[in-house]
């Protein structure tokens, strides 16, 4: 019973709902605010827990470890569920929305004032100030020692934001995979599969 609450709570539509509408609310604060660099893990790995421990659910369902839900066959049951299908796809579509513009380049040019160094920049924020570090030499070799570069709080909004919104993108799609698996399996449309018996 524990194991079961447990699968199915990740699978909550309010849930799923809250987390997007989270993602939503750091996209667009993550145009203004400087945030922390160490949120870029959390925003990809901790979306894409939950879509997986929603593909494990179906994949009990598939393998018979557990009994699917009952076929929902009342048109009325669907109907009340269209709202929410189109409040959480719209939320969805925001996020992606935001996260794609005000961007700058993965790769520094001579002519760039700002970019990412392809997500390999090392930051560091601390009483307003702001700093950089690239750990590598001329030559692509790894050097930790470099000494970090301040940069100004426009900069590392702008560098550092564009490293979180690409996780958000990642969370986001890992979000919807979750909500229409976890749709598909409350409906009943997620069955045990037929298996030859042979």
């Amino acid at each position: 019973m524990a194991a079961r609450r447990v699968l199915t709570f990740p699978g909550s539509r309010f849930l799923l709902m809250a987390l997007m509408a989270g993602c939503l609310v750091l996209a667009m604060v993550s145009h203004e605010v400087p945030l922390p660099r160490g949120l870029d893990p959390l925003l990809a790995f901790f979306p894409l827990l939950v879509a997986v421990v929603s593909l494990i659910r179906g994949a009990l369902i598939d393998w018979g470890a557990t009994e699917p839900a009952p076929r929902v066959r009342d048109r009325s049951v669907l109907w009340r569920s269209v709202p929410l299908w189109l409040l959480f796809a719209a939320t969805a579509g925001a996020v992606w929305m935001t996260v794609s513009y005000g961007n700058v380049p993965r790769l520094c040019t001579n002519g760039g004032t700002s970019c990412v160094k392809v997500s390999t920049y090392g930051y560091s924020s601390a009483d307003g100030v702001y700093a950089r570090r690239y750990p590598f030499d001329q030559q692509g070799v790894s050097e930790p020692d470099r000494p970090w570069v301040t940069i100004s709080e426009e900069a590392y909004v702008a560098e550092v934001g564009t490293i979180l919104r690409q996780s958000l993108s990642f969370g986001a799609l890992c979000l919807f995979f979750a909500f229409v698996t976890g749709e598909a399996i409350r409906l009943g449309l997620w069955r045990r599969r037929k298996r030859d018996l042979w």
